[in-house]
């Protein structure tokens, strides 16, 4: 049994593999943004978010969401190398953050072990699992929005409040027009608009002959509408698009924005539409998914007003 313990802006569209994530030589995974996830994390956050969302996630949104009820200390210089333990038995050799007083408590107690939640346990207590999933999914026939909005506490005295919203959209079968959809969100305390402090979004889809295409988007890339109540991102969708039709928003905030957010995805069902009409709509009450508002009527029915989510913390 060993026990060890250590000190220590703009749009870019190319054609990659449909998944991004690669599986490692020791069983984990690495993500887009450098993540690396052990395999137990990986099947507890698949279990409940798309292989898309989960390759976009930093650090820091991970352990959020593997770890929902929980302060996350960031300024920890220790891991904890010991056995993880899954129904009773031994199957890897595992090393996770730690805070020095766990760290001391593992080098001193041969009980403490990690276990299927990837957190260290006395080996007499159940392990309860901890990932979270979407706040609230809403599905019609044709596709599904699935969103969530979480503030997560960090920091050594955890005061850093970084709120987080994601969402996704998955399509059951690629639709006929293809054309300027729209991902957004609104939220109930107006801010200034730089307190959006990250965005990444991606589409992603397959065409005909097999092959992956994604399109990702920063933020700063164009088609892109920041105000001080809300936030949307325009992706033309692939002309090439034949199946696995996917679309993934993940938005960070310096500060709060209220305590309720508001999502929605938006086609665009009629071929006429131009990017200038896709573009001139603004964020408020009472718009299509209760958030993107076209003045103009026309240009309003040209988007299938698919119902809209919210999440209140």
């Amino acid at each position: 049994m060993k026990k060890v313990l250590l000190l220590i802006g703009c749009l870019f569209i190319g054609i990659t593999s449909a998944n991004a994530l690669t599986l490692n030589e020791d069983g984990t995974y690495t993500n887009t943004k450098g993540v690396k996830i052990a395999s137990e994390q990986y099947k507890n956050l698949s279990a409940n978010f798309s292989k898309r969302t989960i390759d976009l996630l930093n650090q820091k949104q991970i352990d959020g969401l593997l770890n929902p009820n929980d302060k996350i200390q960031t300024t920890t210089d220790y891991t904890i190398t010991t056995d993880k333990i899954v129904n009773g038995e031994i199957v890897d050799s595992i090393t996770i953050f730690a805070t020095e007083s766990e760290a001391k408590k593992v080098a001193k107690n041969d009980n403490l072990h990690i276990l299927s939640d990837m957190k260290l346990h006395d080996i007499s207590e159940i392990p309860m699992p901890l990932y979270d999933s979407y706040d609230v999914v809403y599905e019609t026939s044709s596709k599904k929005l699935s969103f969530t909005f979480k503030e997560f506490v960090y920091g050594s005295d955890f005061s850093d409040v970084i709120p987080t919203i994601i969402m996704n959209v998955e399509w059951f079968k690629v639709p006929m027009i293809k054309k300027y959809d729209i991902l957004a969100v609104r939220w109930n305390k107006s801010m200034p608009t730089s307190n959006v402090v990250s965005f990444i979004g991606e589409q992603s889809c397959v065409d005909k002959n097999g092959k992956g295409l994604v399109a990702n988007y920063q933020l700063g890339s164009g088609n892109q509408k920041i105000t001080t109540n809300g936030f949307g991102q325009i992706m033309n969708i692939f002309d090439n698009a034949s199946s696995g039709l996917e679309l993934n928003f993940v938005l960070e905030f310096a500060n709060s924005i209220g305590n309720t957010a508001y999502g929605t995805y938006q086609h665009a069902r009629n071929s006429n539409i131009t990017l200038a009409q896709a573009k001139s709509y603004s964020i408020q009450t009472g718009g299509l998914g209760n958030v993107v508002y076209f003045s103009n009527a026309t240009v309003r029915n040209y988007y299938d007003a698919m119902q809209g989510v919210q999440v209140t913390n």
